[in-house]
């Protein structure tokens, strides 16, 4: 009989890849095959003196004393398992997966994390595959070929890991990518420690969710329990089982219930469309997804539950895990109560967290008694033993016994329940609290001011300290003794943060200190000051350094806006809303702009008429992106009247220019010219190269709309060698672009099309496509009759404008493919999209520009006389009801074209423009 090997050990894990649907396809020869599958298995091991450790169900847990071992007896059962005559001609597709670690023997039994790890190398695998951990990979030393996999994601949310394929002669070498995290659609964040135990929880769990019938799975229990770390493990273990992913929602930050629906739309990239409620935005786009949705900590806004309802109402195949300490109470929900840690799984998180606090702490015969004890009277709460062993430096087994029993309550009688666990963890953490020095609890109370964490500039400008310690120092204190925590921002910065429970705390001991209001009002300076150092370079598109920080600390920018809101800090208010604007207009957050904005702008006492007329532009603006044109213009209109009484030029042509094009967007195209032209004169009054080009581009496109040609042309030309001169190479190929636009429109052919080559290969030059660029080059194929290369290039451009262009500017790609298909003869296709076209319109209140005037009359035969083919209503009805995404999928789908020819009429309105 083989003994299990010790020190250091290669772990092989195996299943049956898809054996539940192997099953429902065998039937009764499933039998027959797993009894099979089982036979050359254990040939296969036993030759190559495998310790068999554990089988369940289809799965093998072996362990071999060689890494060489290990790989041959994987090869051969490989080898047998392609060879073998299946019953029924079934064939049994195994997966693998080898690590080499130390793990600990417990009663013949290997326990630790590299056991976890090597079931997470074979998750990865695909059935014939043969998957090594790095560790395996060195430990075969160049005696087995194997193909370099790259780093991966594993299922267990750590770090990356290096992954390599043993090759097999004879075998297949070539899969599809790996199971893991990076090859799915997901944004589960990496976590810094494994997860220890929950095995059984996290089984119950996916068998739920894999129900038919449950929809809504809300994991409860107090703070501490786990549920955060359960539910993105859960979601990780989904994450083959959900084509369209699993995402996660941290509400954490998140305060006011009407926050949900836009946090989540964040989280998916679903943006704002005019006229939309963001709610039914969200809701179409879930529709057709097959999608998990984790919401993180949901307590603070249970109140939004029946928003959770209407989205799964919306999308029959979208799944939802929320976390929170008390049930949502909705129909659809099924509640998953978190238990303690049993105790073997508690004691080997102490273990765990303790070695990390002391590399040199071991459990042994003469603590073991001590660390069940401790785990025992921590109720197996997984945050409270994490306190408790982040002393492990300081303070034996013993010694932290003794001094938890000295603060915890003795719980007599009765049931453990869920308040019992809670009381227990906050004596736990005021103990944690009570240990810390004087000035150690001052940086504490203060970093509970933050919401969703803080980098250190933020910390080191808001936060109270006492005595010599700084805040460096006293922040990497608490990390060590787990009262804080670190994560890295999506630009590699590093973020403080806390859990809830403790934040919570903390945030008591704040109020009980006094020091609250004080910290408050550090909290608002520091971030207005931030909003406003910002806000010039966010005006001049120089991004890259302040998008991502802004969208870190939105949470902070809005508890900082609320406060001053709340407490009518009103210059405050105004500074801030007029500040942060910036950064709403490039993000296209427009509704929540608009909304905050209009709170701003009711205080309005003891405001100077500078930061008014500021808050008026952004309210104006963000109006008209939503295409309110009638607020819009009212807004700016007051904001410009300020802004010429202040003699702010800046401000002026800042509501000029929308105000222009409000103006062209409602059919005035002569007040647009005069309020675009006068932005035109004041930029040249002030000298300012870069303000000119910009106004002369916008004005441009007035004189197009008033089909004076060649002054569009004079101007786009002015801004385009301003723009040269000044190195703004980005203007210099927009503004050529629309220069080749405006000119095809002018029916100059031959000059368009070499604008628009020479804005292509600026663009090019660049790094950057932009989805008007095949869009113009699509419309003057079409207006000089190339049909096919039209189609491609306005096929192109929709596709690249469905991801990257806000969704009011979709109806005009969809209206040139429509034109496309009406000059191709194409009834039906083109009655679809006009009827599509004309909806859309309708819905977003689009106005009718010059290059849609002249494709109609050109394109459209409807404009002309009444088709003739019966098929045309029906068809413009269909197409009329498509929702947008249901237009941009027709317009791109060939599949449903329906070719019909018809020739165009031959009254002169098929000749040149």
């Amino acid at each position: 009989m083989v003994k299990p090997p010790s020190g250091t050990v290669t772990l092989l894990f195996t299943d049956i890849e898809g054996s539940t649907k192997l099953l429902q396809r065998a039937d009764e020869l499933y039998a027959d095959l797993f009894d099979d599958h089982r036979v050359i298995m254990r040939a296969a091991l036993r030759s190559h003196d495998g310790y068999e450790v554990d089988t369940e169900g289809d799965a093998f847990f072996v362990a071999f004393a060689s890494a060489s071992d290990a790989a041959a007896a994987a090869a051969d059962a490989q080898r047998a398992l392609a060879e073998h005559s299946w019953p029924g001609d079934h064939e049994v597709r195994v997966r693998m997966g080898l690590h080499t670690g130390e793990p600990r023997l417990v009663d013949r039994a290997y326990v630790g994390l590299d056991v976890h790890r090597g079931a997470r190398v074979m998750a990865a695998a695909h059935g014939g595959q043969i998957v090594l951990s790095q560790s395996t990979q060195k430990a075969l030393d160049n005696d087995w070929p194997v193909l370099d996999l790259g780093e991966h994601r594993l299922k267990d949310l750590l770090q990356p890991e290096h992954l390599f394929q043993l090759v097999v002669d004879g075998l297949p070498s070539v899969f599809p990518a790996l199971k893991t995290l990076g090859n799915r659609p997901t944004n589960l964040p990496t976590q810094p420690n494994p997860l220890v135990g929950r095995e059984l929880e996290l089984r119950e769990i996916a068998q739920l969710l894999r129900a038919d019938n449950i929809r809504l799975l809300t994991l409860t229990g107090p703070g501490g329990a786990g549920k955060t770390r359960v539910a993105l493990q859960a979601g990780a273990e989904l994450l083959e089982d959900f084509r369209s992913g699993v995402f996660f929602v941290s509400l954490a930050p998140v305060a006011e219930e009407d926050l949900l629906v836009p946090t989540i739309a964040r989280v998916l990239g679903v943006r704002e469309t005019a006229g939309e409620d963001l709610g039914a935005t969200l809701s179409t786009y879930l529709s057709d997804k097959h999608m998990v949705l984790v919401l993180d900590n949901f307590e603070q806004i249970v109140g939004a539950a029946p928003a959770v309802a209407e989205l799964l109402a919306a999308a029959p195949d979208v799944c939802v895990i929320v976390t929170s300490r008390e049930r949502l109470r909705i129909s659809a929900e099924r509640v998953y109560e978190m238990p303690a840690l049993p105790e073997r799984d508690a004691i080997a998180l102490f273990v765990a967290r303790a070695q990390a606090a002391a590399s040199d702490f071991v459990l042994s015969d003469d603590n073991r008694e001590c660390v069940a004890a401790l785990c025992q009277r921590l109720e197996g709460l997984p945050l409270s033993v994490e306190l408790a062993a982040a002393r492990s430096a300081v303070l034996s087994p013993q010694a932290l016994l003794e001094r938890l029993n000295e603060r915890l309550m003795i719980l007599t009688g009765g049931p453990r329940d869920a308040a019992d666990r809670h009381r227990t963890l906050r004596q736990t953490i005021e103990w944690s609290y009570d240990l810390l020095d004087v000035s150690e609890q001052s940086l504490f109370r203060s970093l509970s001011v933050f919401v969703d964490g803080c980098r250190l500039d933020a910390a080191e400008s808001v936060c109270l300290t006492s005595g010599d310690l700084s805040v460096v120092d006293g922040l990497q204190s608490l990390v060590d003794k787990s009262l804080v925590r670190q994560r890295f921002d999506p630009d590699g910065e590093r973020r403080i943060w806390m859990l809830e429970s403790i934040g919570e705390y903390a945030t008591e001991q704040l109020v009980r200190s006094g020091e609250a209001d004080l910290l408050a009002r550090r909290h608002t300076q520091h971030f207005l000051e931030l909003a406003e150092q910002a806000e010039p370079d966010l005006w001049r598109q120089k991004t890259d350094a302040w998008l991502p920080r802004f969208e870190v600390e939105q949470a902070n920018f809005r508890a900082a806006l609320e406060r001053a809101l709340s407490n009518e800090e009103n210059e405050t208010a105004f500074r801030l809303g007029g500040a942060l604007y910036p950064f709403w207009e490039l993000r296209a957050r427009h509704g929540e702009a608009r909304v905050l904005l209009s709170r701003v702008l009711a205080l309005d006492n003891g405001v100077s008429p500078r930061h008014r007329a500021k808050v008026l532009i952004a309210a104006g603006r963000a109006t008209s992106w939503q295409f309110d044109w009638l607020t819009s213009n009212a807004l700016l209109e007051e904001a410009v009247a300020i802004c010429r009484k202040l003699g702010d030029v800046d401000g002026i042509g800042r509501c000029l220019g929308f105000i222009g094009h409000a103006r062209l967007f409602t059919g005035d195209h002569q007040g647009a010219a005069t309020a675009l032209e006068e932005g035109v004169e004041l930029a040249r009054r002030s000298g300012d190269a870069r303000s000119l080009a910009r106004a002369l581009y916008n004005a441009a496109f007035a004189h197009v709309e008033r089909r004076d040609f060649v002054r569009a042309r004079e101007m786009f030309g002015e801004a385009i060698r301003i723009a040269r001169a000044e190195q703004m190479t980005v203007s210099v190929a927009l503004a050529t672009s629309q220069l080749g636009h405006a000119t095809a429109l002018a029916g100059d052919y031959e000059d368009a099309a070499s604008y628009l080559r020479q804005s292509a290969a600026m663009f090019a030059e660049l790094g950057d496509t932009i989805w008007t660029q095949n869009r113009y080059q699509g419309l003057l194929a079409l207006l000089e009759g190339e049909l096919d290369a039209a189609e491609s290039l306005l096929k192109t451009s929709l596709a690249k404008g469905r991801e990257q262009a806000p969704q009011q500017d979709i109806p005009y790609w969809i209206e040139d493919v429509a034109a496309v298909a009406d000059a191709k003869g194409e009834v039906v296709r083109a009655a679809t999209l006009w009827g599509a076209t004309d909806a859309l319109f309708e819905k977003f209140r689009l106005a009718i520009l010059e290059e849609n005037r002249q494709v109609r009359q050109r394109f459209r035969r409807d404009v002309h006389h009444e088709p003739s083919d019966e098929a045309w209503p029906e068809a413009w009805a269909r197409g009329h009801a498509m929702s947008l995404d249901e237009a941009v999928d027709y317009a791109l789908d060939e599949s449903e074209q329906v070719a019909l020819t018809w020739r165009m009429p031959s009254n002169g309105v098929g000749g040149s423009l």
